[in-house]
């Protein structure tokens, strides 16, 4: 049986290494999202002999709109190396601290983690899905990129460029500009609203803080020194993740976007990283477009599984018949809206 206990974040990361962990379970992305109302919460899951088995960090929102006090975790469980412990025991674990604690629901996303969780064995849980992109770099060779990829690169060399690599926070009003000009591009070409902090409770001050603490990379396409590509990175153990990405429209036009990922590849390759994670893709159709230019830079499709509960406490228990509903509905718009104001 395991027991999940609480700790501060200095008892939490002391012994890090010894656990599979990813970048968005490290405590400088969890500060990088919290607040007054977002609580950072930092979890280990010890056994009967009192050996920490699994570790968990995550978010406690007290700010909800249907549930005061609420568990958010952007990635599951760090396991021991040689571990055996199954995720029906971490899960069971997590739920009884959870109602021990009067959380309301639990929510565990799926963040550049593995499929530990594709069955998850317990009845209080769900199982979500998401797809991601990643390259591995070892194996990468200029023959995985796509011929068209191919003839932006072409029209790239054609205009005078340089690549910067940087850790300066005075970089994100540039990426803020470019990222509002791809919001305003997407909506006239499908009338999609478009966020591009697609991770939950990420923000301008996120991104900043996270270039201080020192696991954000920006790297650019200019020319002169006008940014027309701009992308940000998370690096952890030797694994980089794209936060981030945005270009202008004449780097569009110049390829100057394709560019970008090319020189960010080579550059990870030099410094011996394994993986190049793209990130997912937005769920409606209209990310095909997205999901494709991925996989033609070489990214493999992965799929990642996370898990969330229905409501555990009173009153918001009885919100729970709707829950069950709204999983057998299709995906669109609509169903999309509601399961985000639940």
């Amino acid at each position: 049986m395991l027991i999940a206990f609480r700790k501060t974040e200095s008892e939490w990361i002391k012994n890090l290494e010894e656990f599979n962990s990813n970048v968005f379970l490290n405590p400088a992305w969890i500060n990088s999202v919290s607040n007054d109302t977002l609580e950072p919460l930092y979890l280990d899951f010890t056994n009967s002999e009192g050996e920490t088995e699994a570790k968990i960090s995550g978010i406690r929102e007290s700010n909800h709109s249907l549930g005061k006090n609420q568990l958010f975790f952007y990635a599951g469980f760090a396991q021991k190396r040689e571990s055996s412990t199954s995720p029906r025991e971490l899960l069971d674990a997590l739920y009884k601290y959870a109602s021990d604690h009067y959380i309301d629901r639990v929510i565990m996303s799926s963040y550049d983690y593995p499929s530990f969780l594709a069955n998850p064995g317990h009845s209080a849980y769900w199982t979500t899905s998401r797809f991601e992109y990643k390259i591995m770099l070892r194996e990468h060779s200029e023959e995985d990129l796509h011929h068209q990829l191919k003839r932006h690169l072409k029209k790239a060399a054609k205009v005078n460029t340089t690549f910067h690599e940087a850790t300066n926070p005075d970089l994100v009003p540039r990426l803020m500009e470019l990222l509002s000009n791809v919001k305003n591009e997407r909506l006239k070409k499908s009338r999609t609203n478009y966020n591009p902090f697609y991770l939950k409770h990420m923000s301008r001050k996120s991104l900043e803080k996270l270039i201080n603490r020192g696991i954000a990379k920006i790297f650019t396409i200019q020319t002169g020194e006008v940014i027309h590509s701009i992308e940000m990175t998370l690096e952890y153990n030797n694994q980089a993740y794209m936060l981030l990405k945005a270009t202008d429209n004449f780097g569009y036009k110049k390829g100057l976007s394709t560019l970008l990922n090319i020189k960010v590849i080579d550059e990870y390759k030099k410094k011996g990283f394994t993986s190049y994670n793209l990130g997912g893709r937005p769920q409606e159709k209209d990310g095909d477009g997205l999901a494709l230019y991925k996989t033609r830079l070489g990214a493999k499709v992965y799929v990642t599984y996370g898990a969330t509960t229905n409501f555990i406490q009173y009153p918001q228990k009885a919100l729970n018949p709707l829950l069950n509903i709204g999983r057998t509905l299709p995906d669109n718009k609509l169903t999309h809206f509601l399961k985000k104001m639940i």
